[in-house]
């Protein structure tokens, strides 16, 4: 009897070394031999505070992370933009940023603003909700796409079972990040996302810059919820900057991208995501 602590104690090392194994590192198709695989790092969230909640202190790659938010404003496309950068950076600015915009409110400067090349943004407007599903299966499963943004309700659907599962099977084959953000209202519906994060505002002293609450309601290798707050603050100087981006209608009768070159000014708000 006098043993089983020790046991106790052996079981919880091999726990959280496979917990560090399986979170600090994961496979993709290799770039330059699609057919053989390559090992990858941890992505960085943005958010130094949230890396530290999960277990291999970043997101696996080629997984699925719902971002749950209370409505507009909350927070949540903020956050999942930052991860979708740190996605984009942790693939040596190579990969594209895939932006699901069925509402038309995503204002791409911001997303250049944050760090993501105006070459490497692409904008999908889905004109219903087969071409919706069929583009973000399509962007996750390609292995040049680093990250995908995607609100999955958008079209007044729910996000059933069969359709979640086929999403996850394409995100581990391509290799990127799929960042869905989601209403608070979904939290208790079964989901196939490697990491689920509920992200709450928080009241901030600063009109440059937000506080939110994260919490870990779900993460593979982890050990029940963890609660985390972020900050992050805003320039407040507006910038005027040219940018370039790429948008493609996707069941509009459009057959080429179209290519935008706006000179516009970016006013940098509390929020630098209209859509949220």
């Amino acid at each position: 009897m006098a043993d089983i602590p020790c046991q106790h104690l052996r079981i919880e090392a091999l726990r959280q070394q496979l917990a560090q194994w399986e979170g600090a590192t994961a496979w993709r198709p290799s770039r330059e031999d699609p057919s053989s695989l390559e090992r990858t790092p941890a992505l960085l969230s943005g958010c130094p505070e949230l890396d530290g909640a999960l277990p291999g202190k970043g997101f696996r790659p080629g997984t699925l992370v719902e971002w749950l938010g209370g409505g507009a404003g909350g927070g949540a496309a903020t956050l999942a933009f930052r991860a979708a950068v740190g996605a984009f950076r942790g693939d040596g600015g190579r990969g594209a940023v895939v932006v699901l915009d069925q509402s038309g409110e995503f204002y791409p400067l911001a997303a250049v603003a944050q760090g993501v090349g105006p070459a490497r943004l692409i904008v999908v407007h889905p004109g219903n909700k087969a071409d919706h599903l069929w583009a973000l299966d399509q962007a996750l499963r390609c292995p040049a796409v680093a990250a995908v943004i995607a609100w999955p309700e958008s079209l007044d659907g729910k996000l059933d079972g069969r359709t979640f599962r086929r999403l996850q099977l394409a995100v581990e084959q391509g290799g990127g990040l799929g960042l869905l953000i989601r209403p608070e209202s979904v939290r208790s519906q079964p989901s196939w996302a490697d990491v689920r994060l509920l992200v709450e505002p928080l009241s901030c002293t600063s009109p440059y810059g937000r506080r939110m609450r994260v919490v870990v309601l779900r993460c593979r290798g982890s050990r029940g919820e963890q609660t985390v707050e972020v900050e992050m603050s805003f320039n407040p100087e507006p910038t005027a900057m040219a940018a370039r981006g790429v948008t493609v209608a996707v069941g509009s009768g459009l057959n080429e991208p179209t290519a935008t070159c706006p000179e516009q000014k970016l006013d940098h708000e509390t929020d630098p995501l209209h859509q949220d």
